[in-house]
């Protein structure tokens, strides 16, 4: 029997799962995948948690669920990969494999932006439901959506957080007294995807009241003075980053 081994329950590894689950069904063949997390999350759905329009319930499903369709799921650390051998170290344990597929996905990397424990961020759940909690605090101020770099998970994802949150900031009749700010790389918004829909998201922004400001380039963080700094010396002050 061949083992195929999926690591990652994200939503690549589910995707594959799912589609070897079915194009394999009465073959001899055995799917295992392997998560740190008992869950699968939809990752996209995080802005919204952290707004509150929906609980981490709402967003997870149980990865066990893929047993009912054939697949093995074993909750673990990957801690190594060695491809000559076709080993994965797993929980301490070396699993064999005859055919590997890596979606581990990408991870939050605090250490490369100095000050970032100070901000806020839904690229996880537990930062998602951080980030609910200072919305909740929120009372009025400026907004700044900062983007540490060109190369980020969901190049929309600021663009929609900008919208979330002036749609909640209205509900609660704050948004009068309220700047949101969205400090990007990038020299238009969605610049990457040509001129057409970089235009369209740059009048839903201008009709929200959000202000982009490009070609500003990250640094640092200044968790004392409340100040988002760029490369080029511009500083951004938020109540919220």
């Amino acid at each position: 029997m061949a083992r195929i081994m999926i690591l990652g329950g994200g939503s690549g590894g589910l995707v594959v799962a799912n589609k070897l689950a079915r194009g394999l069904r009465g073959t001899f063949h055995e799917i295992l995948l392997v998560d740190r997390s008992p869950y699968h999350y939809f990752m996209p759905s995080f802005p919204w948690v952290a707004l509150g329009f929906k609980e981490p319930e709402q967003v997870r499903r149980p990865l066990k669920n893929l047993e009912k369709k054939g697949v093995r799921v074993l909750q673990g650390e990957v801690r190594e990969i060695r491809i000559p051998e076709k080993r994965v170290r797993v929980n301490g344990e070396d699993l064999s494999y005859d055919l590997l597929v890596v979606s581990l996905g990408a991870e939050v990397k605090p250490d490369l932006m100095p000050g970032f424990e100070a901000a806020y961020h839904p690229w996880t759940i537990e930062g998602a439901l951080r980030m609910r909690e200072a919305i909740r605090r929120f009372e009025g101020g400026r907004i700044v959506i900062g983007v540490s770099g060109p190369y980020y998970r969901c190049p929309p994802a600021p663009y929609e957080i900008a919208g979330q949150l002036d749609f909640a900031l209205r509900a609660r009749r704050l948004r009068d007294k309220s700047e949101i700010v969205l400090a990007h790389p990038h020299p238009q918004p969605l610049s990457a995807m040509g001129p057409a829909i970089s235009g369209v998201i740059t009048e839903i922004l201008a009709a929200k009241g959000v202000r982009f400001e490009g070609n500003f380039h990250a640094r640092a963080i200044d968790p004392e003075r409340r100040l988002l700094l760029g490369q080029d010396g511009r500083e951004r002050s938020p109540s919220i980053c």
